[in-house]
């Protein structure tokens, strides 16, 4: 409950941009199939959303860029299609396993 009213929170003043922090977790799946939908929403709105995750599998959908981070830096930047043949998933195991190497 509390994580739903976190952001509920963050979106009542309809920001421009939105920063999340693992906002799946605590949700039931009812409620993360909902929260999926309001980002493609604030997404075809105009607004930013910035989602910081372990759960790949939850924005899998959604992404547009992603920023893959290793050891406390970008270790990879990716923008959907130029991976096509990869999931989010593979592409971050291919990066942080020594894939790719080095910051892109």
């Amino acid at each position: 409950m509390q994580q739903k009213l976190s952001i509920c929170c963050a979106l009542l003043p309809r920001p421009k941009v939105a920063v999340f922090d693992e906002p799946m977790v605590g949700l039931d799946p009812h409620a993360i199939r909902e929260l999926k939908e309001v980002f493609r929403e604030l997404k075809e709105g105009g607004t930013t959303v910035l989602i910081s995750t372990h759960m790949i599998d939850s924005v899998e959908e959604t992404w547009d860029v992603c920023h893959i981070m290793m050891n406390g830096a970008f270790a990879a930047t990716r923008k959907r299609g130029e991976s096509a043949e990869q999931s989010l998933e593979e592409l971050f195991f291919a990066i942080t396993e020594g894939g790719e190497g080095g910051a892109v």
